[in-house]
């Protein structure tokens, strides 16, 4: 059996993003041949790697094209950026697995409770429930980062994790790097 892997803010083809971030890359060819090249090394085949929004911003089928390229199977929340437009073009695909706005799994016997967007509470959290999510990118403000401090809760965004997928257990290691 596989494992599950997460990633949010990909924003394959977006310039915008690129200098909005500050993302180590010239150009978008750059950053999308890195998001291909270390999703290779991070997916098995088997896998399935949960997309937490922002897929990309304008050019769908770029990323289409990208991802049916990449090992895994996909599953789809969507992100602001992920538009009507988007989602209908990504349901044709047939790429995904699962084009959702919310999404609950059980991972290493932990519920995990996927949104693109942070919650300050959210679904059984009281229970034990972990959240991952997006949205914010490589903003580190201080007043998230202290409110999260200790709760079970991790950003995924490709920004924050090196543009590669990773795992519920890698995701605390560098959550923990960063605190």
């Amino acid at each position: 059996m596989g494992r599950n892997l997460y990633i949010a803010d990909l924003h394959i083809g977006s310039e915008r993003i690129i200098r909005l971030c500050g993302r180590p890359f010239a150009d978008v060819d750059e950053m999308d041949d890195a998001i291909e090249r270390n999703w290779r090394e991070a997916v098995n085949p088997g896998d399935t790697v949960y997309i937490l929004g922002d897929l990309a911003e304008a050019d769908h089928q770029r990323a289409i094209r990208l991802l049916k390229r990449l090992p895994g199977c996909k599953v789809l929340i969507l992100g602001n950026h992920d538009t009507k437009e988007a989602a209908l073009a990504y349901r044709k695909s047939k790429l995904f697995a699962g084009i959702r706005r919310y999404e609950k799994i059980m991972d290493s016997g932990k519920e995990i409770i996927l949104s693109h967007y942070p919650m300050m509470d959210w679904e059984d959290r009281q229970f034990g429930s972990v959240q991952i999510y997006g949205h914010i990118h490589n903003k580190d403000l201080p007043e998230i980062r202290e409110y999260y401090r200790g709760k079970p809760c991790y950003n995924c965004g490709a920004d924050v994790v090196g543009f590669a997928p990773r795992t519920l257990e890698e995701l605390m290691g560098i959550k923990e790097e960063s605190l």
